[in-house]
This record gives structure tokens, sequence and C-alpha cells, in this order.
């Protein structure tokens, strides 16, 4: 029982660490997200409407499956 206990709580340690908030991006590599996604958003055909929304989703789910901290804006 123990060892099923001390098993549980590394799980759940390690979980609680593979989904910390991570870094913040280096300039480089935001740049590099941004402009992927304006190339997935011109095949979407994403409205002028919708693409900042659209960006700031797109470019925020890269840094997330990478391990950065998402961003509240995209600054021009």
């Amino acid at each position: 029982m123990k060892t099923i206990f001390t098993l549980f709580a590394l799980v759940i340690a390690l979980n609680v660490t593979a989904t910390g908030s991570g870094q913040p991006a280096p300039k480089e590599v935001l740049d590099e997200y941004i402009e992927t996604c304006k190339e997935y958003a011109l095949e979407d055909g994403v409205t002028a409407e919708r693409l900042e929304v659209y960006m700031l989703e797109c470019v925020n789910e890269d840094l997330e499956a990478n391990d950065y901290q998402r961003i509240d804006k995209i600054d021009d």
C-alpha cells in the first residue's frame, strides 16, 4: 500500500511539473510561431475580423505545446 501511495504521489508531482507555465518564449521563437500562424490563417481563409483572435489562439497553442508561457496579445 505504501508503494502505491508513493507512486501516486510521484505521478501527481510529475504531472504538475509537466503542465507548469514554463518560461517566456525567446523573441525568435515567438516570431517563428507568428509567421507560421499567419501562413495557417491564409490557408484557412481566416477573415480580417477574425484574424486577431485566430492568431492569438494559434500562437498560444504552439507556445503551450512547447512548454512556453502564453501571451495576452501579439505586438505588431
